[in-house]
């Protein structure tokens, strides 16, 4: 558990200043699962050719697999070949909430379609897209995000008056929003790295190339797909408005406290487009659009005093 909490401590950035406001033993198992999910994802991004990778991911696929038997059979066995050190607290966190296996591999399988990007290795310049169509982004950004927002509703627990289904059906809402959120922030990261998370319908629709969204060449053809992707971001904020109500008051602060974070971030992306790649107003500091830690703790600060009064 505290190998979990100090990889959510120095990776988590937005994460962390809202993990850290759910009560134990909650908070542990959060920890524990993003820990998980930061292990997953670094195999993805991670040195070596996507070969080398995709089976490395298999290897951690199958030691999650591995995972979940070991939490039924009541207990776990730890060798060298578990490679990780958050094995054990993964196991107890899996038994203990009745996690379901196939979010998980969900996560996975959104993982392997990034590594299918790594034949574009020469960064912006040659940056190509992952998808065809907002429908395919969706299917992504569940695998990596809504997963992620579903499996923390099942530790959190919901109120008795809503169904599991609804709750299920706002958590994975509220992940595309933030997932929508994270495309629009690190549109000149990823374009860096060789992919473009943009779909390619809607690059068509502003006939833009990829390496054009990258460069900012066409900055008002650039910033109208920007903030038409804003728009679905905030309508999936708003559609899964009520997910602050159902989870528990245990959940309640935490998921105030990393929405408001990530609805701040929209903000400033609506009100200045080109942060979105990393290119910002020569006088602003920041060229991302990112919050300071002062403004995150200041977050997590009215959430504490929200949940201290009993609001939702």
């Amino acid at each position: 558990m505290a190998a979990c909490r100090g990889v959510v401590r120095s990776r988590a950035r937005n994460f962390y200043y809202g993990l850290r406001l759910t009560p134990e033993p909650k908070r542990s198992a959060v920890y524990a699962v993003y820990a998980w999910m930061r292990a997953a994802d670094d195999i993805a991004d991670g040195p070596g050719s996507a070969e080398t990778r995709l089976a490395e991911l298999q290897q951690f696929a199958d030691m999650t697999a591995a995972a979940f038997a070991a939490a039924k059979d009541g207990g776990v066995s730890l060798s060298d070949r578990w490679g990780w050190a958050g094995w054990a607290a993964f196991v107890a966190t899996i038994r203990r909430f009745d996690l379901d296996e196939s979010e998980f591999f969900d996560v996975i399988a959104a993982l392997r379609t990034d590594l299918g990007a790594d034949g574009h290795t020469d960064g912006a310049a040659s940056a190509g897209c992952l998808f065809e169509t907002m429908d395919e982004l969706e299917v992504y950004c569940y695998g990596v995000a809504s997963t992620v927002g579903v499996i923390c509703v099942r530790i959190w627990g919901w109120e008795t008056w809503a169904t599991w289904t609804r709750a299920r059906e706002l958590a994975v809402k509220r992940g595309l929003a933030f997932q929508f959120t994270n495309v629009l922030r690190d549109i000149g990261e990823d374009a860096a790295a060789g992919r473009i998370y943009v779909p390619a319908e809607l690059l068509e629709t502003y006939e833009l190339a990829p390496r054009q969204l990258a460069t900012w060449d066409e900055p008002d053809r650039c910033a109208a797909l920007v903030r038409e992707l804003v728009a679905e971001a905030a309508a999936h904020y708003h559609a899964s408005a009520e997910l602050d109500r159902i989870v528990t008051r245990d959940g309640a602060a935490t998921l105030w406290a990393m929405t408001r974070i990530y609805e701040n971030i929209l903000q400033r992306i609506e009100q200045q487009p080109r942060l979105s790649v990393g290119k910002g107003h020569e006088d602003d500091r920041d060229s991302r659009a990112a919050l300071s830690g002062r403004h995150k703790a200041g977050i997590a600060g009215k959430a504490v005093v929200r949940s201290m009064l009993g609001v939702r």
